[in-house]
């Protein structure tokens, strides 16, 4: 709630933004970030610590899942790849990536 005197903030609040002569405006946004394209020269996003966190996450997230279907007869341990391997591409594509390659890889 905004304060109620001119004491604090100058009035801004207690007489509004108009009174003050100031107007909100919405900032623009930032370029979207798109994937690198064969033979450009961008270079592609590589793996941080931050993924492997994100990772984490997303085999927690996958297990909770995974109780679920586990409870109606399905394998536990497929549901659970897919489920986990489904919200870390949603969180981060590398961390999919890392699950997907280097996890849960055969």
């Amino acid at each position: 709630n905004p304060p109620d005197s001119e004491a604090c903030c100058g009035g801004l609040y207690a007489n509004g933004a108009a009174a003050t002569g100031l107007q909100t405006q919405l900032a623009a946004i930032g370029p979207i970030a798109t994937p690198a394209k064969m033979g450009s020269e961008a270079k592609p996003v590589r793996p941080a610590p931050g993924h492997m966190l994100m990772c984490g996450h997303a085999l927690a997230l996958g297990a909770f899942q995974s109780i679920g279907p586990a409870m109606a007869g399905k394998d536990f341990m497929s549901e659970w790849k897919k489920e986990s391997i489904d919200a870390a591409n949603a969180m981060t594509p590398v961390g999919g990536f890392i699950l997907r390659e280097h996890v849960f890889a055969n």
